[in-house]
């Protein structure tokens, strides 16, 4: 049984009570910094990581670390994500700590006239969660990422050169995001504004519950999450959010 909102923020809690303080690098630049921040988030248990549809939680407390950590610059991340990727894959927790943290990562310092390219490096775990949050800046992605591609995306732009697990764009608020291959189940999933297009398929209930907002898809999907007829009307897609498949309108 997954924990609730009250349960986790008391690990939470608990959790940051008793963690140490974040590592800087040793004054030997931002990407030595990433490099050991990451570590240390690595290093600490976090109960509540499992349970992606908590990302604000642990997003934070990445957020809380990033303040006390040696500045970096957009080629630093950059860097560490072309070389250092495959130090952690093998950690059980990578795929959602690594996502996260890169976003953090993104959104503390990206600007809205910036483009961070990120070079996913071939072999590891899918990273979840990449694109949390984003507000302004570009994210230019090459490769393949799991599930949860831009929640809550708030502003700028996600291209991704790639395919997408389940839930790309959940939550969405603004922006545009673009995915050049295949998307998983759920795409759009309570979108409640911004532009998604994917230049291939799509999986099962295309749409569910988004409220506002606009996909584009250039293929097939398995289905829409049209709902109407089933008596669950408070699940269907909204009649704000508009939906093509080819350049023809399926929705509304």
């Amino acid at each position: 049984m997954r924990p609730g909102d009250e349960d986790l923020a008391r690990q939470f809690g608990r959790a940051c009570a008793g963690q140490a303080e974040p590592r800087t690098g040793g004054g030997t630049g931002g990407l030595a910094a990433i490099v050991a921040n990451c570590e240390d988030i690595f290093s600490t248990r976090h109960p509540f990581v499992p349970y992606v549809p908590y990302p604000e939680i642990f997003n934070q407390l990445i957020i809380n670390q990033l303040s006390g950590m040696s500045p970096y610059t957009r080629e630093d991340v950059e860097r560490f994500v072309e070389n250092h990727l495959s130090t952690f894959w093998t950690e059980e927790t990578y795929p959602v700590v690594m996502g996260t943290y890169l976003s953090a990562l993104v959104n503390v310092i990206g600007r809205p006239d910036e483009a961070f390219t990120l070079r996913l490096q071939d072999g590891g775990p899918k990273m979840d969660c990449l694109g949390n949050y984003l507000h302004g800046p570009t994210l230019v992605i090459h490769g393949h990422v799991g599930s949860h591609l831009g929640v809550s995306m708030r502003s700028g732009r996600i291209q991704l050169y790639g395919s997408a697990g389940g839930h790309a764009g959940m939550g969405m608020l603004g922006g545009v995001m673009e995915i050049t291959r295949a998307a998983g189940d759920y795409l759009g999933s309570h979108l409640e504004g911004g532009t998604i297009r994917v230049f291939g398929s799509a999986g099962k209930e295309v749409g569910k519950q988004a409220k506002k907002g606009r996909i584009d898809i250039v293929g097939s999907y398995l289905s829409l999450a049209d709902y109407r007829g089933y008596n669950l009307g408070a699940s269907t897609i909204g009649k704000d959010v508009i939906i093509t498949r080819n350049g023809e309108q399926v929705w509304p």
